[in-house]
């Protein structure tokens, strides 16, 4: 399945490349269209006295005008195009490049299956454990935008209850943090048992998996802000 989602991406950011790169020739064409157009209007504009041609002028101004128009249109076609490109770009990266979950059915019989002592027949599981996290040696990015002071709370009026103070900010860290993807794997096998692990217990690994992620996650995340205090 990932090899078809893969494979379906990849296809996706070639049909985009096209058009974005024969989108550019004609960015440069008009902005070279433009430069002359604008060369015409400053040599008119220099004219002075008997020399001066308003109407030759006006026309390069026009034709000024018509070559930005184009420009901007070009400039236009040229932006989607890469607009395009960098979404189907992202969408390859975000595939799995490889499989959620790889199984084999005997270890005895997988030539791939290295083993550290005496092999016992069984079958083995991995799944893979994916995750967003900042516990890294630059992990610490930019400071946080100060946000803007709050004004003083008007004083109470003679006679009214004073106002409840409000609580004091809970702390927060200084620093944004740096993301980046972090990729493990859990692994389960039969070895020993002489039987293959059944399909809903390999979906359950699959499923434990994703939860093992989730809360690598969140653990990640509890001590990266409690170190960039």
């Amino acid at each position: 399945e990932y090899e078809e989602e893969l494979a379906a991406a990849t296809a996706a950011v070639e049909e985009a490349t096209g058009p974005a790169t024969e989108a550019e020739a004609p960015v440069a064409e008009a902005q070279a269209a433009v430069d002359g157009a604008q060369a015409a209007v400053d040599e008119k504009k220099a004219l002075e006295g008997d020399d001066a041609d308003p109407e030759g002028l006006a026309e390069a101004e026009k034709a000024l005008e018509g070559a930005q128009a184009t420009l901007a249109e070009a400039q236009k076609t040229l932006d989607e195009a890469q607009k395009t490109l960098t979404e189907a770009e992202a969408a390859k990266d975000a595939v799995l490049q490889y499989p959620s979950r790889a199984f084999v059915a005997n270890v005895v019989r997988e030539d791939r299956i290295k083993f550290f002592g005496i092999p016992r027949c069984g079958s083995y599981c991995a799944a893979a454990v994916k995750y967003d996290s900042a516990l890294h040696a630059e992990g610490i990015g930019e400071p946080v935008p100060e946000e803007p002071a709050e004004e003083a709370p008007e004083a109470p009026e003679e006679g009214a209850e004073p106002a409840e103070e409000p609580a004091p900010p809970a702390r927060a860290p200084k620093n944004q943090p740096v993301i980046v993807p972090v990729e493990r794997v859990l692994c389960v096998h039969a070895m020993g048992q002489a039987k293959d692990l059944a399909e809903d217990k390999q979906l359950l690994v699959e499923a434990w998996a994703k939860k093992l992620g989730e809360a690598h996650a969140r653990a990640d995340a509890k001590r990266w802000a409690a170190s960039a205090m």
